[in-house]
């Protein structure tokens, strides 16, 4: 991990690297390169990343860290094995992991499972038909509002092949909450999203298959070629266009000084979506690669009809115009009521650190 370099070299290099980030705020990479050419190292980007985000200090558990776990009675250990758990299954269970599990399991003898007896085991066909059980039933092949979002997304910040739909970003944990919330949702998923150190995000991505077949059904969504999808384009139902174009606004809009505007080297998606801010009757002009609403008129209808899921954003458009947006305030109440309660109609799901 350290090179084959002291302690005391170590502990300095450390020093080192926590004075840079202090001074600097460079990420894990540019430290790393620059250490590595100083001191003519080579360390591991990781290893810069756990002293950085994660707080780890070198040898901070020197006394504990090379502690061999000891070997558990035979019988035991056999016992758990017979019961047809992985290798990885035992190491969580003994604290140890799967690679030390196969060694105990060779120390006294036992015959390792190779890979297509482990498939055939009993349990491991009772899990997997658990899994097909759990596969989504509801939510293909239908739209809703909660799809529309996802859609949205897609157009912007998500990302999705044919085995996984993932949505990272640096902050607005209510933005990934409402995306993680939507997935759950329409295909009755449990997914949760969790905290990435490396790169100081948030990430939920969902790997089935299913799912991801089901809306690339819907058409293309790399930055290129992204385009909205046709059930959306003809869709009557308004409420499944505000939610695909909240999606796609809190993935790519932006609120200035007195517009409110979303970016794209897309061009003629721009223009769909414009089009579609049209059927709300909020007028848009693009601008290159970038769709601006102005006009307190225009902006006050997408701040009552479509909106920001993004706090951060919401509140700039508010104190726009100085808060003087002559509302009827029964009227502005029931509108965010309506569509809040039907935003969080499923349980929000908490960070997983």
């Amino acid at each position: 991990m350290y090179c084959g370099l002291s302690r005391k070299k170590v502990e300095q290099i450390y020093k080192e690297v926590i004075r840079i980030r202090k001074e600097t705020h460079n990420g894990q990479r540019t430290i790393t390169q620059f250490i590595n050419k100083r001191h003519k190292i080579n360390f591991c980007e990781n290893t810069i990343a756990g002293w950085i985000y994660r707080r780890i200090i070198p040898f901070a558990n020197k006394k504990t860290q090379f502690k061999a776990k000891p070997l558990p009675p035979k019988n035991k250990i056999i016992k758990e094995y017979l019961t047809e758990k992985s290798l990885s299954e035992l190491g969580v269970k003994f604290g140890v992991s799967g690679t030390t599990i196969k060694k105990w399991l060779k120390h006294y003898k036992v015959k390792i499972r190779n890979h297509k007896e482990a498939m055939n085991t009993k349990r491991l066909k009772e899990l997997i038909g658990r899994q097909k059980v759990l596969m989504p039933k509801t939510g293909v092949g239908k739209m809703s509002s909660k799809k529309s979002y996802i859609l949205g997304v897609l157009c912007g910040d998500g990302y999705i092949d044919n085995k996984m739909l993932k949505l990272e970003i640096r902050k607005d944990t209510e933005f990934i909450e409402r995306f993680t919330n939507s997935i759950n949702k329409v295909y009755t998923a449990n997914y949760k999203y969790r905290y990435y150190p490396p790169r100081n995000s948030l990430i939920v991505d969902a790997t089935r298959k299913a799912i991801c077949k089901d809306l690339l059904s819907y058409g293309q969504f790399s930055t290129f070629k992204w385009q909205v999808p046709r059930e959306i384009t003809k869709m009557q139902n308004q409420n499944y266009i505000i939610h695909f174009l909240q999606g796609f606004f809190d993935s790519e809009g932006c609120v200035g000084k007195y517009l409110v505007s979303a970016s794209s080297k897309n061009d003629k998606a721009l223009s769909e979506i414009k089009k579609l801010l049209e059927k709300l009757e909020i007028s848009s002009t693009i601008y290159g690669y970038v769709l601006v609403i102005s006009k307190k008129a225009n902006i006050n209808k997408f701040r009552n009809t479509i909106n920001f899921t993004i706090k951060r954003k919401t509140q700039k458009l508010e104190n726009m115009y100085g808060g003087k947006w002559n509302d009827n305030k029964q009227n502005r109440k029931a509108i965010l009521y309506c569509r809040d309660k039907h935003n969080s109609s499923s349980p929000s799901h908490k960070v997983v650190f």
